[in-house]
């Protein structure tokens, strides 16, 4: 008889938490990589047993390196962190928040015991609104028949690993040339729609918007889309929809402080400076390692005409060697007259 695993407890979810968080600070993406339990993902996932099934099981099993992908899908001043641990159904969950050159996305982590040691049994993942196994087995349901009747040798099967080395690279005309290559049929899968909205971010509004339509219009119901919906009611200039879609999301994550900096944009463009202050002095006292909202602050003092306190952030900028430095020095610049004297 194989023995029972002994229950996770919350102090063994925050320690590891903390392992998997300091690994990707230190751009370490192997920490979780081993973490995750493809076996179990593979299963949940509900696979045919068949060959084509099986082969399709093994290619996942080899690419699905996810702390390797995170890393390599943060920018220099991106972060991911720990939001929140808590139980559901007896399983410890840790929630983790990935930001990068302004998007945001959430990881939901169940963790499981195996063989001793924690292990990470699926993730759900907030932009696509489903479960890591759940999107595999739409990916794969999705190009069954597809694949079957494809040379495996065909130019789209074996580039499709090069779409996301282009979009990290910020090569997005060669990650959309990529992506259109994929047989129509495919590109109806879910994950591949939202992939479209994420490479067409980085083309032009239009395509963008677009890309938003035709995900919203072929899964009008999926109430995760709010991330996704956040950039689209913000092109529209819906800003009341885009404090919806914040709060939305807040409420599905049970507390974000880190949402106070959309909530700052969103009131900045709305042209409420004193909401929008509100919400920037939350998120710079809350996160006072979060660069973009140092330098929003910076300049928010500036354009008020406070110099005391704008020397003061500035100063403290400064001395952070990790801060984008030539980022204050544009800004500067931008107020010749100002002085640090």
């Amino acid at each position: 008889m194989v023995a029972k695993e002994k229950p996770i407890l919350e102090k063994e979810a925050r320690e590891f938490a903390k392992q998997l968080q300091q690994s990707i600070e230190k751009k370490d993406g192997q920490f979780m990589d081993d973490a995750v339990d493809r076996d179990e993902i593979i299963s949940r996932a509900g696979l045919k047993s068949n060959s084509g099934a099986r082969e399709f099981g093994a290619g996942i099993r080899k690419a699905a390196n996810m702390g390797s992908k995170i890393v390599e899908a943060l920018s220099k001043e991106g972060s991911y962190e720990l939001v929140r641990i808590y139980e559901k159904d007896s399983k410890q969950h840790m929630i983790f928040r990935l930001y990068s050159d302004g998007s945001i996305n959430y990881h939901d982590m169940e963790l499981k015991r195996k063989k001793g040691d924690i292990r990470i049994a699926d993730i759900f993942v907030y932009t696509s609104g489903e479960n890591l196994s759940v999107t595999i087995k739409g990916i794969y349901d999705q190009f069954a028949g597809i694949i079957d009747k494809s040379n495996k040798t065909d130019s789209w099967i074996s580039s499709l690993p090069d779409i996301r080395k282009k979009i990290n690279a910020g090569e997005y005309q060669e990650a959309y040339d990529i992506y259109m290559n994929i047989p129509e049929e495919g590109r109806k899968a879910k994950a591949f729609r939202i992939v479209k909205v994420e490479i067409c971010s980085g083309l032009d509004d239009e395509k963008h918007q677009q890309a938003i339509d035709e995900l919203l219009a072929a899964f009008p119901d999926e109430a995760n889309m709010q991330l996704i919906l956040m950039d689209a009611y913000f092109m529209r200039k819906e800003y009341d929809k885009v404090m919806g879609a914040i709060n939305a999301v807040d409420k599905m994550i049970n507390k974000d402080p880190f949402l106070d900096y959309y909530r700052y944009l969103c009131y900045n463009v709305m042209e409420n400076p004193v909401k929008a202050k509100e919400h920037l002095l939350l998120v710079t006292a809350n996160y006072p390692a979060f660069a973009d909202a140092q330098l929003e602050l910076a300049a928010t003092y500036l354009e008020e005409n406070n110099p005391d306190s704008a020397k003061m952030v500035i100063k403290n900028f400064r001395q952070r060697k990790s801060f984008p430095q030539s980022r204050m020095d544009d800004l500067l610049n931008a107020y010749p007259d100002f002085s640090m004297e």
